[in-house]
């Protein structure tokens, strides 16, 4: 999960967008002015919240996030022989509705229309502190440490990443529960949301792009438990799904993070790991699985300042062993490398960084270099 440093936003444009339920220093509910209905962000003791948009009236508020990049792709270790390009990888504008004294919500993307929901809430009292939510519409799922755009597995994080939707909103419904432990938070979700689907038996389901048609669902079922401790979080997550000609989904994610260890040195870095397993078995066909996994090294040298390590595995379509098949590696199963240096002030971000993505069979010219600066609010 992307984390915040002490005075700035480490992963603003999450937070920021989502308006989602924030927690401080361990305690597992929100302010009453942002809005339930999605998984924790945990903020360390002495890291600020994030800002709650602009206020329209009526308890409305609006958020969004824009950017431009600059990149050079296409190419493969050599810098000079790629191509120029600018990209727009973020437009999104956000609206909500939360209020304490209602116990109902709503929270929509607007431009795009990548989610929309809508639900209530309860809340306990001060002696068991508390709180229940579910919404329906076209939901966020909530597997793995983020729920809109930023699951880094495979080494590759936002709009980049290959192994999941960029944005996994779906039709259906969620529940959470949030206690307040003290020091520690936890969080329970269930969701029952619109699932995947294969055109043939013999097809190699594609986590992205294979979702069922509206009009003949497979339903899939799935839950997260996240829980922190000061600076520590961990996140389980499960789903499973029907896919037709007899074939079924297991997926299952596991989610740690670091935060800025209260101790000499360790107190500049931030780190977080994950592994993804999706399991696709049943019928009359070979059962086969695809694996990604990450790790992240955040180095902060000033407050608003980070150096950044990511590498991570994408192994596709295995049939043997727990996260690759050595006898069907091809220029599916990759390795990425990537580093960068990014800076925040205030609601400005600028980041610069560089890819390497490394097949293991057959070297595509698919590394990049990019420059992107963005605002939210």
């Amino acid at each position: 999960m992307e984390r915040l440093n002490r005075t700035c936003l480490h992963s603003l444009a999450t937070h920021l967008i989502l308006a989602i339920a924030v927690t401080s220093g361990g305690a597992a509910f929100a302010s009453d002015e942002l809005p339930p209905g999605h998984p924790p962000i945990h903020l360390p003791e002495g890291a600020e919240s994030p800002s709650t948009g602009l206020g329209l009236g009526a308890g409305i508020r609006l958020h969004g996030r824009f950017d431009v990049a600059y990149e050079r792709h296409s190419y493969s270790d050599d810098l000079t022989e790629g191509l120029d390009a600018f990209r727009n990888y973020h437009r999104f504008l956000f609206v909500e509705r939360h209020t304490k004294d209602d116990p109902f919500y709503f929270n929509a993307e607007v431009l795009g229309l990548n989610f929309y929901e809508m639900g209530f809430r309860l809340k306990g009292g001060e002696e068991l502190p508390w709180r229940l939510g579910m919404s329906a519409g076209k939901v966020l799922v909530p597997f793995g440490a983020d729920p809109l755009f930023h699951h880094a597995y495979g080494g590759r994080v936002g709009a980049d990443q290959r192994f999941l939707p960029v944005v996994w909103g779906e039709f259906g419904l969620k529940a959470n529960l949030e206690l307040d432990l003290g020091r520690a938070g936890l969080r329970i979700e269930a969701y029952s949301v619109r699932g995947y689907a294969l055109r043939d038996a013999e097809g190699q389901l594609n986590l992205q792009t294979n979702a069922a048609p509206l009009d003949d669902l497979n339903f899939a079922f799935g839950g997260r438990i996240s829980a922190s401790y000061g600076p520590a979080t961990i996140h389980y997550s499960i789903y499973g799904s029907n896919l037709d000609h007899g074939r079924a989904l297991l997926m299952q994610g596991l989610d740690i993070g670091l935060w800025r260890l209260p101790l000499p040195v360790l107190e500049d870095f931030a780190l977080t790991a994950g592994v993804i397993r999706a399991d696709v078995f049943g019928g009359e066909s070979a059962s086969y699985y695809h694996f990604a996994d990450y790790l992240q090294l955040r180095y902060y040298p000033l407050d608003c300042l980070y150096l950044q390590y990511r590498a991570g595995l994408d192994m596709r379509d295995n049939r043997q062993g727990v996260f690759a098949d050595a006898d069907r590696l091809d220029k599916f199963d990759t390795v990425a490398h990537s580093v960068a240096i990014g800076y925040v002030r205030g609601n400005f971000s600028l980041v610069v960084s560089h890819l390497w993505q490394l097949e293991l069979v057959d070297e595509q010219d698919d590394d990049f270099f990019r420059v992107t600066a963005a605002y939210e609010f």
